[in-house]
């Protein structure tokens, strides 16, 4: 089903796009001394 409705493109481009969002949110807890990263963003 998800790949029908997204195709192949759209859903390359979906989990590009979540990756970037996922090394961002790296980015935003490693400048808040609050947080810890308990494991690698790849």
């Amino acid at each position: 089903f998800v790949l029908r409705s997204y195709g192949i493109s759209g859903l390359q481009h979906y989990i590009r796009h979540h990756i970037k969002l996922a090394k961002r949110f790296e980015e935003l807890v490693l400048k808040d001394k609050r947080f810890e990263i308990c494991n690698q963003v790849k």
